[in-house]
This record gives C-alpha cells, structure tokens and sequence, in this order.
C-alpha cells in the first residue's frame, strides 16, 4: 500500500469522500491480523455495482444511495478492527461510530467507482 496521505481505492475519484485514509488503515488492519475473508469482504464486488445502479434508477437524491449503500455495507465491517483502524488514523470512537465511518467511505468509493464506470453520473447542483 502507498502513501496513506494520497491513497484512494481502485476507481475512486475523491468526489462523495475527501479522505480515504481510514478505510486504508482498516485494510492494513485485516492484513497485519490476517483476516482475509474480512478483507475481501471490504472491497467492492459486482453485486455491489448492481445495487448501486438499481438504486439510482430509484433515486435521484445522492444522499439517500449513500445511506442505503451505508446500510448494506455495516454488516460488512468487523467493529473490533474499524476502532483499531480508525485509532491508526488518529481518531477514538465508539464501536459503532467506527463501522459507520468506513461503511459512509465503502458507499462513497461505490457510487464513484459505478460513476467511473460509466455506470451512473454525478450531476453537479
């Protein structure tokens, strides 16, 4: 893994998230504890594309695919090893604070990623 400070996932843009620093942490998190099917359960996956898309056929409200996409990707995200990440960042939270912040920035990199794709398109307000 590179630099922390410039890191984004594969396909992100940087436009739904400023920062993906954490999720870098969790995943640091996983390999170092040799949790790969925590791992591999993090990233992102066709169905993940598809749900995106379905959602926004649904939905024109940016905010409202995050929060669903956010829903879906909590159960996703081991709480034990988001606090230990989110502490390598810098920042100490309650377990569910945690999983919260990294299923918001799994969310982001989906929509990004689905928009780099061509998948769906971010319209600017």
């Amino acid at each position: 893994m590179s630099d922390p400070e410039k890191w984004m996932p594969p396909f992100a843009s940087g436009k739904l998230a400023s920062s993906y620093r954490p999720l870098y942490y969790y995943w640091k998190e996983l390999k170092e504890s040799g949790e790969e099917e925590l791992l591999e359960k993090s990233t992102l996956n066709e169905d993940d594309y598809r749900k995106v898309v379905e959602l926004a056929q649904n939905s024109s409200n940016v905010y409202d695919i995050l929060e669903s996409l956010k829903e879906a990707f909590k159960e996703r995200i081991s709480p034990e090893h988001a606090v230990k990440a989110l502490r390598r960042y810098g920042v100490n939270v309650d377990e569910d604070s945690a999983v919260e912040i990294l299923a918001g920035l799994l969310a982001s990199w989906a929509i990004e990623a689905a928009e780099k794709w061509g998948m769906i398109r971010l319209r600017e307000r």
